[in-house]
């Protein structure tokens, strides 16, 4: 497989996806519409982000010294609040348990007179700051720009993650990705990211099963 072309074509989608959000947001206040929009599509490119680290990572190698400082989230420079922040290798897990309940930003109204159980929510038009957005934003097209550092980050917690499995001690996660549908997942398949995100999850967990060569 030419892993060179897989990783520079994709770098490449997942870049200017990045950057049509970026222009997308603007640089003031936003609708709840196109923040929850821009949000949905983040968390697909996000996902598609790790798993192309999977695949830039699959020949890397490298030794470490084994310690029990966390790695793999979102981690700001030592001294220097300013900067930029490194995206999570690792899938978000699934909760599992009681639903939360209903949103508490949209109010819920009880429509008497048509049937008393139909609850009506309505949305809240209210404005949103699109700053944290467009900090993980910012934090992938860095990502992107330098994917063999991130393919390192990763190499090096797979090199501590198998001291610690030779150690008998506690590993946590084993993979960086979760297991079932990836995040921002759609099985119709609506727009590109989509599509990246199915084709990379597919080869990426092949490359963590070994059944990919290198």
């Amino acid at each position: 497989m030419e892993w060179g072309l897989v990783i520079r074509r994709n770098t490449g989608e997942l870049l200017q996806l990045v950057s049509l959000m970026l222009a997308s947001l603007g640089s003031g206040v936003v609708s709840r519409g196109l923040h929850l929009s821009v949000l949905r599509r983040l968390r697909a490119v996000e996902a598609a982000f790790r798993r192309l680290v999977v695949v830039a990572a699959r020949d890397v190698s490298v030794r470490v010294v084994l310690r029990d400082a966390p790695v793999g989230g979102i981690l700001c420079g030592q001294g220097s609040s300013a900067r930029m922040p490194l995206v999570p290798l690792f899938d978000p897990r699934k909760r599992f348990g009681l639903s939360r309940g209903w949103s508490r930003a949209a109010p819920q109204l009880t429509v008497l007179d048509v049937d008393e159980w139909q609850v009506r929510v309505v949305p809240d038009a209210r404005p949103l700051n699109p700053e944290r957005l467009q900090r993980r934003l910012s934090a992938l097209q860095a990502g992107l720009a330098d994917l063999p550092k991130q393919a390192l980050r990763l190499a090096r917690w797979r090199a501590r993650r198998d001291l610690r499995v030779a150690a008998a001690k506690k590993v946590g996660p084993f993979s960086p990705m979760r297991p079932g549908w990836p995040p921002g997942y759609r099985v119709d398949r609506q727009e590109v990211v989509h599509e990246i995100l199915d084709d990379l999850d597919l080869l990426a967990r092949r490359i963590e099963n070994g059944a990919v060569a290198a």
